[in-house]
């Protein structure tokens, strides 16, 4: 949804339909058709991201630990920032992920390159992606999560019209999510009473 809400300029669409106002060209043509992804973050979020770009033909590199077709390991990634269109940020909150995009991996984006984070704010160093942004060093970012939340009412971000906050609402679909976690919690119930694993596991070492 990020990605077309920037590629097609929607938030215009919506200020028009505010002024009652019909528009006789479309205020976005980015295509994702053909265009060129890196995926930071490969677990369940992450796999699925991949996925649904498939159906729009987007060329995804991910970036993980183990190796794998069309994948960057945990060093590779930042050389080859520039030949992106998309940075999707999937991961977890670590010590490892912490501001992982600064000021030099804004620097080495191409101008026209646009930022999804639907990971955690703290991944981002937010005043460097301010001043980028500000300075129209690259396109646009789609952040669902921010540093702090709730987002400061006098943030900058707010008012930057290459910036899209949302308020860290990409997983509130109340309708189901409490039904798949319940479905869950079943489920490991039955497997700690049949004396097998739950399912997922957290890794304390990796720290997630």
């Amino acid at each position: 949804m990020g990605m077309l809400t920037m590629a097609k300029g929607y938030r215009q669409v919506v200020r028009a339909q505010d002024r009652h106002e019909w528009l006789l060209d479309s205020p976005g043509k980015v295509e994702l058709y053909g265009s060129k992804a890196l995926l930071l973050g490969y677990g369940a979020i992450g796999k699925l991201v991949e996925e649904r770009l498939k159906a729009f033909n987007v060329d995804v590199a991910v970036v993980r630990r183990t190796p794998g077709p069309n994948t960057l390991g945990p060093d590779d990634w930042r050389a080859r920032l520039g030949e992106f269109d998309w940075i999707l940020l999937a991961v977890p909150a670590t010590p490892e992920t912490d501001g992982m995009i600064g000021a030099d991996e804004l620097a080495a984006m191409k101008p026209s390159a646009r930022i999804v984070n639907v990971a955690r704010g703290s991944v981002i160093d937010q005043q460097a992606l301010t001043t980028a942004l500000n300075e129209k060093k690259i396109a646009e970012a789609f952040l669902d999560v921010t540093e702090p939340e709730p987002l400061p009412s006098d943030d900058p971000l707010w008012t930057l019209d290459n910036a899209h906050v949302t308020m860290h609402l990409s997983g509130r679909a109340q309708d189901k999510m409490f039904a798949r976690s319940v479905e869950r919690f079943l489920q490991n119930l039955h497997r700690y009473h049949a004396g097998q694993p739950l399912q997922p596991l957290v890794d304390l070492n990796l720290g997630y």
